[in-house]
Protein backbone atom coordinates (compact mmCIF):
# COMPACT_ATOMS: atom_id res chain seq x y z
CA UNK A 1 0.00 0.00 0.00
CA UNK A 2 1.29 3.39 -0.74
CA UNK A 3 0.01 6.83 0.19
CA UNK A 4 0.75 9.82 -2.17
CA UNK A 5 0.03 13.50 -0.86
CA UNK A 6 -0.05 16.68 -3.27
CA UNK A 7 -0.07 20.27 -2.26
CA UNK A 8 -2.88 22.07 -4.30
CA UNK A 9 -3.15 25.27 -4.34
CA UNK A 10 -2.03 26.99 -1.54
CA UNK A 11 -3.23 24.40 1.94
CA UNK A 12 -5.81 22.04 0.01
CA UNK A 13 -4.18 18.75 0.45
CA UNK A 14 -5.10 15.87 -1.67
CA UNK A 15 -3.85 12.73 -0.37
CA UNK A 16 -4.77 8.72 -2.22
CA UNK A 17 -4.08 5.45 -0.62
CA UNK A 18 -2.92 3.13 -3.63
CA UNK A 19 -2.94 -0.91 -3.30
CA UNK A 20 -0.24 -2.25 -5.97
CA UNK A 21 -0.62 -6.06 -6.53
CA UNK A 22 2.24 -7.50 -8.67
CA UNK A 23 2.98 -10.64 -7.74
CA UNK A 24 1.54 -13.71 -9.75
CA UNK A 25 -0.29 -16.20 -8.01
CA UNK A 26 -2.10 -13.50 -5.82
CA UNK A 27 -5.68 -13.93 -4.88
CA UNK A 28 -7.67 -11.20 -3.78
CA UNK A 29 -10.63 -11.62 -2.09
CA UNK A 30 -13.06 -9.24 0.65
CA UNK A 31 -14.32 -10.70 3.99
CA UNK A 32 -15.23 -8.16 6.88
CA UNK A 33 -14.35 -4.75 5.43
CA UNK A 34 -10.96 -5.82 4.35
CA UNK A 35 -9.25 -7.10 1.50
CA UNK A 36 -7.33 -10.24 2.09
CA UNK A 37 -4.23 -10.54 -0.44
CA UNK A 38 -3.52 -14.19 -0.70
CA UNK A 39 0.01 -16.00 -1.31
CA UNK A 40 1.48 -19.02 -0.71
CA UNK A 41 -1.12 -19.38 2.70
CA UNK A 42 0.34 -15.78 3.76
CA UNK A 43 -2.78 -13.32 4.25
CA UNK A 44 -2.11 -9.52 4.45
CA UNK A 45 -4.93 -7.31 5.17
CA UNK A 46 -6.03 -3.74 3.63
CA UNK A 47 -9.20 -1.85 5.11
CA UNK A 48 -11.35 -0.98 1.74
CA UNK A 49 -12.36 2.64 3.86
CA UNK A 50 -8.33 3.35 3.16
CA UNK A 51 -8.30 2.20 -0.22
CA UNK A 52 -8.85 4.92 -3.34
CA UNK A 53 -7.11 3.16 -6.31
CA UNK A 54 -6.04 -0.45 -6.49
CA UNK A 55 -3.43 -1.75 -9.49
CA UNK A 56 -3.19 -5.04 -10.90
CA UNK A 57 -0.93 -6.43 -12.88
CA UNK A 58 -0.96 -9.85 -14.76
CA UNK A 59 -0.89 -12.94 -12.76
CA UNK A 60 -3.09 -11.90 -9.62
CA UNK A 61 -6.58 -13.29 -9.28
CA UNK A 62 -9.39 -11.04 -7.51
CA UNK A 63 -12.69 -12.77 -6.47
CA UNK A 64 -15.85 -11.52 -7.86
CA UNK A 65 -17.05 -10.68 -4.34
CA UNK A 66 -14.02 -8.43 -3.81
CA UNK A 67 -14.37 -7.06 -7.32
CA UNK A 68 -18.29 -6.03 -6.31
CA UNK A 69 -16.89 -4.06 -3.28
CA UNK A 70 -14.47 -2.41 -5.43
CA UNK A 71 -17.05 -1.27 -7.53
CA UNK A 72 -19.64 -0.52 -4.99
CA UNK A 73 -17.64 1.70 -2.72
CA UNK A 74 -16.26 3.69 -6.09
CA UNK A 75 -12.43 2.63 -5.83
CA UNK A 76 -11.14 2.60 -9.38
CA UNK A 77 -9.06 -0.58 -10.30
CA UNK A 78 -6.44 -0.04 -13.12
CA UNK A 79 -5.35 -3.66 -14.79
CA UNK A 80 -1.69 -3.19 -16.50
CA UNK A 81 0.31 -5.01 -19.06
CA UNK A 82 3.13 -7.30 -17.59
CA UNK A 83 5.47 -4.23 -19.85
CA UNK A 84 3.29 -1.77 -17.05
CA UNK A 85 1.09 -0.53 -19.88
CA UNK A 86 -2.41 0.17 -19.85
CA UNK A 87 -5.13 -2.63 -20.22
CA UNK A 88 -7.89 -1.46 -18.75
CA UNK A 89 -9.92 -0.01 -15.70
CA UNK A 90 -13.17 -0.94 -13.36
CA UNK A 91 -14.58 2.23 -11.74
CA UNK A 92 -17.96 1.87 -9.98
CA UNK A 93 -20.35 5.19 -9.27
CA UNK A 94 -17.95 8.18 -10.40
CA UNK A 95 -17.08 10.56 -7.74
CA UNK A 96 -14.88 13.90 -7.55
CA UNK A 97 -13.56 15.78 -4.84
CA UNK A 98 -14.87 19.05 -4.81
CA UNK A 99 -11.96 20.67 -3.30
CA UNK A 100 -9.36 18.96 -6.02
CA UNK A 101 -11.65 20.23 -8.79
CA UNK A 102 -11.97 23.71 -7.30
CA UNK A 103 -7.95 24.11 -7.17
CA UNK A 104 -7.80 22.51 -11.14
CA UNK A 105 -10.35 25.08 -12.10
CA UNK A 106 -8.57 28.08 -10.29
CA UNK A 107 -4.91 26.48 -11.62
CA UNK A 108 -5.92 26.78 -15.49
CA UNK A 109 -6.76 30.56 -14.72
CA UNK A 110 -2.92 31.28 -14.10
CA UNK A 111 -0.21 32.00 -16.20
CA UNK A 112 1.62 28.49 -15.23
CA UNK A 113 -1.56 26.49 -15.72
CA UNK A 114 -2.12 27.84 -19.11
CA UNK A 115 1.12 26.69 -19.91
CA UNK A 116 0.76 23.35 -18.41
CA UNK A 117 -2.44 22.62 -19.95
CA UNK A 118 -0.79 23.35 -23.60
CA UNK A 119 1.30 20.99 -22.61
CA UNK A 120 -0.73 18.63 -21.64
CA UNK A 121 -2.60 18.86 -25.26
CA UNK A 122 0.97 19.16 -26.76
CA UNK A 123 1.90 15.73 -25.22
CA UNK A 124 -1.40 14.09 -26.14
CA UNK A 125 -1.44 14.97 -30.15
CA UNK A 126 1.97 13.82 -30.04
CA UNK A 127 1.66 10.76 -28.33
CA UNK A 128 -1.57 9.90 -29.59
CA UNK A 129 -1.76 6.52 -32.02
CA UNK A 130 -2.69 6.66 -36.24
Amino acid sequence: VVQTTALLEGSIKFTMTALYLTEPGTVVRYQNEVLQVVKQKQIRTCRLAELDIVVVLPGVQLTSVAIAQLLDRGIETIFLRGDGGFRGRLQGQFHTNPAVRLAQYRAVETSFGLSLARRMVAGKVRNQRT
